[in-house]
């Protein structure tokens, strides 16, 4: 906190050198999140002045002052919460409060009275325009993340009368926020309310599943995610689906369709499931699946499976051909470019992650100087 008070010092004395009347205060999420004792993403300021041209001006030189920091400036003659979306982000304090370290949070439309008791409530503002930003609904469940918070009664039946109108958010959004879901400690906390307020129902035509798995994956499972989180969705229109309803690239789809059908095939743990597997997933998916088998304690096949990813990289075609060996060095006799060509097979036999071109021929030039020096013959 003592480098976030020297940014907010530093912010008011220029300012202030500047604007001696101005007030400034720090608001919305930004304040909350410092309430909660979380690390906010951007801070938030209010400029209350009436000479908003002169701090127009100032903005440029601002960015300055705070340096590598991310903050959000806004300027009025009053302060106000007119651009808040939930009442426990209409909170505000002034400056000097915090560098004099006195507790003074002050707020609009019981956004102190809200925190205090820990529900999200939409402000009159957002309600009146929620048919014109839809997407405003993930800025509610957002706020719900590591805190014990929950959704007002009123607020979450106003969203449900509101399901209509989710079909107007932009397909990047969607996709974007499941991603997202990920970043959560709990995810099915929030596939759970995109069932409850009708979201899931609307945009997909089925409800998500609120698996277990959801809270053990990782961030970059992004394919694993979709494969379970529409596990209800049969898989001859699950392509159509990712494809129509979530912007996925037909390539994306298709590796998508691989792993659900693999997962749902599963019965047991035996070497023939491995051998499925290793015959059928993508090799640059091995760990996630690996991943994804341990969440679903399906263990002695996940670590199966990772001790015998050798032999998954073993079955991919070499990534160098006699051609390349040919134009790489400068050579024509046969039977030194197939003696190179056994040198890198048996190189990725023992290192699959060498099937990469300028990795094999780094190596080969390495193996070919040793094989010259030892005849006198360097080249």
């Amino acid at each position: 906190m003592n480098s976030a008070k020297e940014l907010f010092s530093n912010i008011k004395d220029f300012i202030l050198s500047v604007i001696p009347t101005a007030k400034v205060y720090l608001i919305g999420e930004s304040l909350r999140e410092s309430l909660l004792k979380r690390k906010p993403t951007a801070f938030e300021f209010f400029v209350e002045t009436k000479d908003e041209e002169t701090f127009g001006k100032l903005l440029p030189r601002l960015n300055v002052v705070c340096g590598n920091k991310q903050c959000k400036f806004y300027c009025g003659k009053k302060i106000n919460a007119d651009k808040e979306l939930l009442t426990v982000n209409c909170l505000y304090i002034d400056i000097n409060d915090i560098l004099a370290g006195v507790d003074n949070v002050q707020s609009f439309n019981n956004g102190l009275r809200d925190f205090n008791k820990g529900v999200v409530k939409l402000t009159e503002k957002a309600k009146q325009s929620f048919d014109d930003s839809p997407y405003n609904v993930f800025t509610v469940l957002n706020a719900l993340d590591l805190t014990d918070f929950y959704i007002d009664p009123n607020t979450a039946y106003f969203i449900f009368t509101k399901r209509a109108v989710f079909s107007k958010i932009e397909k990047r959004k969607i996709y974007n926020f499941l991603k997202d879901i990920l970043k959560k400690n709990y995810p099915r906390k929030y596939v759970s309310f995109m069932n409850t307020f009708g979201i899931s129902k609307e945009l997909f035509g089925v409800n998500l599943i609120e698996s277990p798995i959801l809270n053990h994956l990782k961030y970059n499972d992004t394919y694993e995610l979709f494969s379970v989180l529409f596990d209800n969705i049969e898989l001859a229109n699950l392509e159509n689906f990712f494809v129509e309803k979530c912007g996925f690239l037909l390539k994306d789809v298709e590796q998508v369709l691989k792993i659900t059908s693999l997962i749902r095939e599963i019965v047991d743990e035996s070497d023939e499931q491995l051998e499925k597997i290793l015959s059928q997933v993508d090799k640059s998916r091995v760990v996630s699946m690996c991943r994804l088998l341990k969440a679903m304690n399906f263990k002695l096949l996940a670590r199966n499976l990772r001790k015998q990813k050798v032999k998954l990289f073993a079955k991919t075609e070499l990534c160098i051909t006699a051609s390349t060996i040919r134009n790489a060095f400068g050579i024509s006799d046969p039977l030194e470019i197939n003696n190179l060509l056994e040198m890198a097979k048996a190189k990725i036999s023992v290192n699959a992650e060498f099937n990469d071109v300028s990795k094999i021929l780094l190596y080969l030039n390495s193996e070919r100087t040793k094989l010259c020096q030892d005849r006198d013959q360097m080249f």
